[in-house]
């Protein structure tokens, strides 16, 4: 068993304004590894409600990044 084995099966959520989500939804998308066809986990099934909540974020978000340098190291 390697170390990723461990961690399977693996359960995802979507990253909108910070914070961990699921879907509005509540549907989810099974992942299969496609070399065993082993079930490796799943991940939101991401509605047009959760779209529209991550582009609000993201437009929120955008003034704050646009004055960080690439060079500037993050917190």
């Amino acid at each position: 068993m390697t170390g990723i084995d461990k961690l399977l099966p693996a359960t995802g959520r979507m990253l909108i304004g910070g914070e961990l989500e699921e879907s509005s939804g509540g549907g989810w998308i099974g992942s299969i590894n496609p070399a065993t066809e082993a079930f490796i986990g799943k991940v939101p099934r991401g509605t047009g409600a959760d779209v529209d909540r991550a582009v609000q974020a993201a437009r929120a978000a955008q003034p704050g990044w646009a004055g960080v340098s690439v060079a500037q190291p993050r917190a």
